[in-house]
């Protein structure tokens, strides 16, 4: 059995445990659900590091049900004490809240008990070495672009998370899912071009004019910017400038 299996399988005893509490404490129906993750993060601008976190989070959420009425509370302490009174509170928030007609949990004939496997995990965690050689390698490859001079920075990132579901109408399931990510920032006066990425159609930039006015056009790029719109910029500024300097002289 591997290592997620042990976890997946340990998760489900903790919920399943839960749900028994939960109805011998006088629940009508019960279900469970427990969220995991971790996460590693690197960041750094100009060859040197600003940020190396590491993070981990675990969030228990139980809700019973008695006839009509129904109460969530959730904790992050799995301690036998804190189970406890986590099924105790729950269940003496139900017993006072109103009824709600469309509270309730699916019949045992409609749930399912087989589904398919998504692929969504990678079991191998990097280490905060190989995120720093990550995140080295996209600002130095960003820096070698003709007329970029300068970086606000470059993050290189790793997530997983874990969700396990019970309830008392027999459905037990789990999955989990990972994610990497690598970003680069280069400074810009303002963002001219805005790409924008709407389900499997090509990627829009949105370029802004002086008509207010705002024309579409695919690109690859994510944000773009020229000399000549920086220029621009600058000769308004101090167009601006001297108009007011002019007043002011005026006033006195």
């Amino acid at each position: 059995m591997s290592e997620q299996s042990k976890e997946t399988g340990a998760a489900l005893d903790l919920l399943q445990d839960l749900i028994g509490r939960a109805r011998r404490a006088g629940a009508d129906a019960a279900d469970a659900v427990l969220f995991e993750g971790v996460s590693l993060s690197h960041a750094r601008r100009l060859g040197k590091t600003e940020k190396l976190e590491r993070s981990e989070g675990q969030d228990l959420g139980l809700r019973v049900f008695i006839g009509r009425q129904q109460a969530v509370v959730s904790s992050t302490d799995r301690s036998p004490e804190a189970l406890a009174q986590l099924v105790e509170r729950a269940v003496a928030m139900a017993r006072t809240v109103p009824e709600d007609p469309y509270c309730g949990i699916a019949d045992p004939a409609e749930i399912t008990h087989a589904w398919p496997s998504l692929d969504m995990l990678d079991p191998a965690e990097p280490t905060a070495e190989v995120l720093i050689e990550r995140a080295r390698a996209a600002e130095e490859a960003a820096l070698a672009v003709t007329g970029v001079t300068n970086s606000e920075g470059a993050e290189a990132g790793w997530a997983r998370s874990s969700v396990a579901l019970a309830a008392s109408n027999g459905f037990a399931g789990a999955y989990s899912g990972s994610s990497a990510t690598m970003i680069f920032r280069a400074p810009s006066l303002r963002p001219i071009c805005v790409t924008r990425q709407r389900s499997a159609r090509a990627p829009v930039n949105v370029r802004s004019s002086g008509s207010g006015r705002r024309r579409c056009r695919p690109a690859a790029a994510r944000w773009c910017s020229t000399r000549a719109s920086h220029a621009a910029s600058s000769r308004t500024f101090w167009a601006r400038f001297r108009v007011q300097r002019s007043r002011a002289a005026r006033a006195f």
